[in-house]
């Protein structure tokens, strides 16, 4: 009976006792030696391009504004708040941004920081009030 069932799975009759045949083995593959970027990339001159001012009257560099307090936010409407334009934006686009805001201040929500907290929640009631106004 044994033997029915292994022919039947070996796929050839094979006869009893003898081992069943292996699949071959691949060849290891052999790393492709490939030119590094300085090999197949020519270096620019340096020499022929001017060189940038360095002085006083160079651009000054932009720092990073700090967000809005919650109570700068306060005094503005949901709509600039959430950064939204209904006179340009459709309804799709409306609908893509408060998601994505909603997505950024409902993480920020649980946050240990008492000052992101509150403004996140500040954000939330805003974003809510502009998706029921302009989403539905």
């Amino acid at each position: 009976m044994f033997d029915r069932i292994r022919r039947l799975f070996s796929g050839k009759a094979s006869p009893v006792g003898t081992p069943p045949p292996t699949a071959p083995v691949a060849p290891a593959r052999q790393p492709v030696n490939r030119p590094s970027e300085s090999q197949t990339k020519p270096t620019p001159d340096v020499s022929s391009k001017p060189v940038a001012d360095k002085s006083a009257a160079a651009k000054p560099v932009l720092e990073k504004a700090e967000p809005p307090s919650v109570a700068e936010l306060k005094t503005r409407s949901p709509e600039s708040v959430c950064g939204i334009d209904p006179k340009t934006m459709d309804r799709e686009q409306i609908r893509k941004r408060l998601a994505e805001l909603y997505r950024r201040h409902n993480q920020a929500a649980s946050s240990l920081n008492e000052e992101l907290r509150n403004e996140a929640e500040f954000m939330l009631d805003a974003i809510v009030t502009c998706r029921n106004k302009y989403v539905g």
